[in-house]
């Protein structure tokens, strides 16, 4: 049995000063991982909070061109409302525009028939 001892001790520190570096090369391995995963957690942080601030700007331009669009559809139907001051004169206008185009109408109906009226004019 002391003969078996001394080589079994030997086999014993071999295998314990292998784990011990694997130990160690299994350490440094994750201390070296921690350190690239804490660059890259904060680089996420930096890249979200940007991300949180655009957002908020831009949910400040979405709401200011919503109001903007809503003011501007208010002042549309009040001025197309029924009773509104501006559809009135609108209407009007468009009333003396069709009678115009109508007289413009009878008027080249009448030289059509008559081209003499361009220099003669219509008697009295």
């Amino acid at each position: 049995m002391n003969t078996d001892l001394p080589p079994l001790i030997a086999s014993v520190k071999v295998t314990t000063d292998r784990s011990h570096d694997t130990v160690q090369a299994a350490t440094d391995a994750i201390r070296d991982l921690q350190a690239k995963l804490d660059v890259t957690l904060l680089k996420m942080d930096k890249l979200l909070q940007t991300s949180t601030d655009q957002l908020t700007n831009r949910g400040a331009d979405v709401h200011t061109t919503l109001v903007a669009a809503t003011k501007t559809l208010d002042t549309l139907q009040t001025i197309l409302s029924p009773r509104s001051i501006d559809r009135a004169n609108l209407d009007a206008a468009l009333r003396d525009i069709a009678a115009a185009a109508a007289s413009l109408r009878g008027f080249s109906s009448d030289v059509e028939r008559n081209p003499q009226l361009l220099l003669m004019g219509r008697r009295p």
